[in-house]
């Protein structure tokens, strides 16, 4: 759980155990800048817990535990670098897969081995288009779906990972609002 300061700024994660006196929760990070504040995640997976500290200058640093291990230390996936925004999710294999702005004003999708996170190591999976802003995304077994803005209209694009080949979802429509939403946590969905 996260405590705030007096600004209710979230800057400390603590650890409880149920059935326990809450006196005794064990601190597991600090943000020591008050111009971060801390969030908590887990990841579709729930394998693993992501924390992320979030600066105002576009700014992040995260951390992920091991979700199975109630004694797991926080371990850093890239320090922060001032302008590199980045957020992790889990979704198969010893990969993470990252969203970022590192490289890529519009954000891109890059993946990472789980042991050795560090931002040299990143892979461009989905690359940086200027012209198409990258809003969201989920990882299924056998695609990639986007959710990408363009001239100004949300575009759903679909990318079967064993053919590597896109597919664009068609609205019927010159003008239409659209937003991409998983109904389901299920990464061998259709």
């Amino acid at each position: 759980y996260i405590l705030n300061d007096y600004t209710m700024r979230g800057y400390k994660i603590m650890r409880h155990t149920l059935g326990t006196d809450q006196t005794i929760d064990k601190e597991i990070y600090t943000e020591k800048d008050s111009t971060f504040r801390i969030l908590l995640r887990r990841s579709k997976t729930n394998k693993y817990i992501f924390i992320y500290s979030v600066g105002g200058n576009n700014t992040t640093e995260s951390y992920y535990i091991d979700a199975d291990n109630s004694n797991a230390a926080p371990v850093i996936i890239q320090p922060r670098k001032n302008g590199i925004k980045y957020y992790v999710d889990y979704f198969e294999g010893n990969v993470f897969h990252i969203w970022t702005n590192k490289d890529a004003k519009n954000y891109k999708l890059v993946k990472v081995s789980i042991s050795n996170p560090a931002m040299y190591n990143w892979k461009d999976v989905i690359t940086y288009n200027e012209k198409a802003y990258l809003q969201g995304w989920e990882v299924l077994k056998d695609y990639y779906v986007l959710q990408t803005t363009e001239k100004g209209l949300s575009q759903i694009k679909i990318l079967d990972r064993k053919k590597n080949k896109w597919h664009n979802v068609n609205f019927g429509q010159e003008d239409y609002v659209a937003y991409m939403s998983m109904a389901t946590d299920e990464y061998e969905s259709d």
